[in-house]
């Protein structure tokens, strides 16, 4: 059966409550790169799902692993770069063996992609109201006209006023918080099913970064849409998500509800939220930073990955990977959620 015969089926017999069946299922995803000293493992083993109209923060220090995972995602690996192993399963079908004419309708129709820098997203030749017509006709049967009204009404929801005169503006004449609104709009443009964030409020100045999070999730909610938001921030990502998953060095070592953050037990999601700055409560002079640098994906250490970090370090931990056999947090020795008295990193 062909791969566009599968995903046409895909809500037919045996899918009769959709709404019981995650709309992602990541299972075992393993991503190899190739270089000049060798091949190694980018992504081992991951695996999670994405509940329909669920908003999922993904976290982790740059090289962990999260912008490989959503690119396999989206079927837009780099060269050199291919999933070796594991499944992706979007409403119940393999992406992985879906044809490029399968991905394509699925980019940007059924799944929305906001880049960490609009400035370099957009096109800069062309104006923004151009870019989101053509998103809107390349996945529905609408003419120009319809199109794009529906564009300006589109921007007016992103927050831009005089949306009828910022349609004719090219990227380089908008803020920086303009235009990744405008990325947010095109994300949003075809009302997918799954939106996929990778580190939106990257290249943005602190203070709109809270409000264009928001915005996305504010609409994502609003559409029914899931949300998959990449981020190095804890802090930002706790107060938009309703679950987290903690990536360390191509692997998801903890799993926890947002509203459940403070009790999480792998020490390195505990570094992280160590280190995150807080509004409230008695004022610090410094922050406890983890220490080092994640490995090197060419030469990880012997055992647990995180272990050259970890205050909480024991024999095993050098010894023996974690791997993915414990659970919800892939550590040998997780902390109390009573007492921070076993340690961690960064503690």
């Amino acid at each position: 059966m062909s791969a566009q015969l599968r995903f046409a089926r895909s809500s037919e017999a045996g899918n009769q409550d959709e709404s019981l069946n995650p709309l992602l299922k990541v299972e075992g995803l393993v991503i190899e790169a190739s270089s000049r000293r060798g091949s190694t493992e980018l992504a081992r083993g991951v695996s999670f799902e994405i509940g329909r109209g669920e908003i999922v923060g993904m976290v982790g220090e740059s090289g962990s692993g999260k912008t490989l995972t959503a690119m396999s995602i989206l079927g837009l690996l780099p060269n050199k770069v291919n999933v070796s192993s594991g499944s992706i399963l979007y409403e119940g079908q393999n992406i992985i063996e879906a044809r490029e004419k399968v991905l394509r309708r699925l980019r940007g129709g059924e799944i929305g992609y906001v880049a960490q820098d609009a400035g370099t997203a957009l096109n800069p030749v062309m104006r923004v109201g151009v870019q989101i017509v053509e998103t809107i006709r390349s996945h529905k049967t609408i003419d120009r006209r319809s199109a794009q009204l529906q564009a300006c009404e589109l921007l007016e929801k992103m927050g831009i006023s005089d949306a009828a005169n910022r349609m004719r503006a090219y990227p380089h004449e908008l803020s920086g918080g303009m235009r990744q609104r405008i990325s947010i709009g095109i994300a949003l443009a075809c009302n997918p099913k799954l939106v996929i964030a990778d580190e939106p409020s990257t290249a943005l100045d602190v203070s709109v970064q809270g409000q264009i999070v928001r915005l996305l999730t504010d609409r994502a909610r609003e559409q029914q849409t899931s949300v998959i938001l990449i981020t190095h921030d804890l802090g930002l990502v706790a107060s938009a998500a309703d679950r987290i998953l903690v990536m360390y060095s191509g692997r998801i070592v903890e799993q926890i509800a947002a509203s459940n953050l403070g009790q999480c037990k792998h020490p390195y999601t505990r570094g992280l939220l160590r280190a995150t700055p807080q509004l409230s409560g008695p004022k610090v002079e410094f922050f406890d930073a983890i220490p080092g640098q994640p490995p090197d994906p060419w030469a990880r250490p012997a055992g647990c990955s995180f272990h050259t970090r970890c205050a909480g370090c024991q024999d095993r931990c050098t010894i023996e990977d974690p791997g993915a056999t414990r659970g919800q947090v892939q550590c040998w020795f997780p902390l109390s959620t009573k007492s921070e008295s076993t340690g961690g990193g960064g503690m």
